[in-house]
């Protein structure tokens, strides 16, 4: 990881506030000579009431003397309140605004960088910088106004320290020191503890997450996996408890020790204070008022220290934080915007290996899709399907080799170009908290209706339309919305297969887009589906063969290679592994 220093992302935090609330950086400003002013004011006042009773003034000029200042205090205290609040806000404001960024980056970012395992973990640990309200986000208006606060007002009360004792000075900035460098230490101790929890906590949200689903409950409750949920989690929280316990620990020395330094150094002020009094080298006012000043003094040295600390602390998070951003911008798409004149796809030589691994899951893979062709890709679990598609699609970037979309090179094409040429159905369904009608039409603003009633019709899905409540305006994810329904996994396909139909892209990719159907269901969608791929470069995916029969051409890949190609009726009379894997599965339609 880049550690940009604490300077570096101070100036981060700081130029952000000063761009996106220019309230919250003039408040950093204004709090401090009104931080400052109270506990002068607070001091004050008793030492106006005392000189006023010892001096005997007039019970008119006293009076107007105390309220002046009491009315000074009020009003500072008013305002005090005020800007503390509106600063607290601001800084929640500024929260969002960093949670969202990540969020955007994370929706944007090149989905092989997103998949990665390493980027899931920088991911959970840029969560740190803006999760809850006491996140360096939120506080770093607070921080840099109260160091600011703290420097200002322990350089106004010096020349009162030095009337009391100027050696005071000396231990004063020794203690400081000393808790200076102990707040370097613990915040060096606080990284390698975040590090070493990062997968116990990945473990743990995972166990979390998964037992408050309801996808997985029945297999929790029939195979009684709630024990074994328990002792997984009871284990991995019990190893970060003693990661945590071990930060605690260092914190409490931390706290023991400048507790140390705050008694002695508290001590011999007050010590040297009340000689004076004793003495009679001050008066009683002004013993009244340097007592508090000791105090203020001592509390605005404490939080030098505390801020430095938070910033050191804050700055590790903004640190993990700036590096997940920064993977978004290692990628970069072409410029070419235009779609080319066809879209055959070409594949050469092409190989894939993901990260960390020893061997590749793509090997010399040579393949021409050809404009407007139906092609089938099989194979077994762990062949080299879905890899092969997220390769075609541009989400992953061959390690070797090079794809062609209509002749151009798939790099030269700009995201959005990418973007109007893909239509897919994938395995994995992610349906959100919208309308079906803004679900289909990909949330435009004006939706096509013609298209719309035809991508509805083709792909099946107009029965549980004129089913639903409120049919194409009704709300989908009941777990959001108390009038949303939710959808069975069957007619999920068929709303997924709907918006692909609706977008109408040149290349249709379908994985598995009927594993959820009945076989009536998904009779229905093949006889649709050469009107479907009209005009369209198209790929099928399946574990069924007899779902690809209706293919141009077919592909078998076995262990990351083509291994045979050809027809439906070509690989039943070549009597290879095609024809093997198809025999067994039809002894099951039969």
């Amino acid at each position: 990881m880049k550690k940009h220093g604490v300077i570096n992302n101070s100036l981060y935090l700081f130029g952000n506030i000063w761009k996106e609330s220019k309230l919250q950086f003039l408040l950093i400003f204004l709090l401090v000579p009104a931080t400052i002013l109270m506990p002068f004011l607070q001091a004050f006042l008793p030492k106006v009431v005392i000189d006023g009773l010892t001096q005997k003034l007039p019970i008119a000029t006293y009076l107007q003397k105390v309220l002046l200042v009491g009315a000074g205090l009020a009003i500072a205290k008013m305002l005090l309140d005020l800007m503390n609040y509106f600063m607290e806000h601001e800084g929640q404001e500024m929260r969002h605004f960093y949670r969202l960024k990540r969020i955007i980056t994370s929706a944007k970012m090149d989905y092989e960088k997103f998949a990665k395992k390493s980027t899931l973990e920088k991911m959970d640990t840029a969560a740190d910088a803006v999760m809850g309200s006491m996140a360096i986000t939120a506080q770093a208006g607070r921080i840099f106004s109260n160091l600011l606060v703290s420097l200002f007002g322990m350089i106004s009360f010096v020349p009162f320290i030095l009337q009391i004792q100027p050696f005071l000075l000396v231990i004063i900035f020794v203690s400081f020191a000393i808790n200076c460098l102990y707040g370097i230490f613990l915040v060096d101790y606080t990284e390698k503890i975040v590090d070493t929890s990062q997968d116990l906590n990945r473990k743990l949200e995972y166990l979390s997450g998964k037992s408050k689903n309801c996808k997985y409950a029945k297999d929790i409750r029939l195979y009684k996996l709630g024990g074994l949920f328990f002792e997984s989690y009871k284990t991995y929280n019990e190893a970060r408890h003693q990661l945590h316990t071990k930060l605690a620990n260092a914190r409490f020395l931390g706290n023991l020790i400048a507790a140390l330094f705050v008694f002695l150094r508290d001590g011999l002020a007050y010590f040297y204070l009340i000689r004076l009094a004793l003495t009679g080298k001050i008066p009683i006012a002004e013993f009244v008022f340097l007592f508090p000043i000791i105090t203020s003094f001592s509390e605005w040295l404490m939080s030098i220290s505390e801020q430095i600390t938070d910033l050191r602390e804050g700055s590790l998070d903004i640190d993990y934080y700036r590096e997940y951003l920064s993977i978004a911008e290692e990628y970069s798409f072409g410029e070419r915007n235009a779609l080319p004149e066809k879209f055959d796809i070409e594949l050469k030589n092409v190989c894939y290996r993901y990260e960390g691994a020893e061997e590749n899951t793509l090997q010399n893979i040579n393949l021409h899709i050809k404009a407007n062709e139906k092609l089938g890709i099989v194979g077994v679990n762990g062949a080299g399907k879905t890899t092969l598609i997220n390769l075609i699609m541009n989400f992953f970037h061959p390690t070797s080799g090079e794809i062609f979309i209509g002749g151009v090179d798939i790099r030269d094409f700009g995201e959005e170009a990418l973007k109007k040429m893909y239509g897919a159905v994938f395995q994995d369904i992610f349906i959100p908290p919208e309308t079906v009608k803004n679900i289909i039409c990909c949330s435009q603003v004006k939706c096509n209706k013609k298209l719309f009633e035809k991508a509805v019709n083709d792909s099946g899905f107009q029965k549980t339309l004129l089913e639903l409540p409120n049919k194409e305006d009704t709300y989908l994810v009941k777990s959001t919305r108390t009038e949303a329904v939710d959808l069975s996994g069957g007619q999920q396909q068929r709303l997924m297969l709907a918006r692909v139909l609706y977008k109408d892209a040149p290349i249709l990719i379908l994985d598995e887009p009927t594993a959820a159907l009945d076989p009536i269901a998904e009779s229905e969608i093949y006889e649709h589906y050469n009107e479907m791929t009209k005009n369209k470069t198209s790929i099928f995916i399946s574990h069924r063969l007899a779902s690809t029969r209706f293919c141009d051409r077919i592909i078998l890949l076995d262990d990351g290679k083509i291994i045979e190609e050809g027809s439906h009726e070509e690989l039943m009379k070549l009597g290879g592994q095609y024809k093997q894997m198809f025999d067994v599965q039809s002894q099951y339609y039969n």
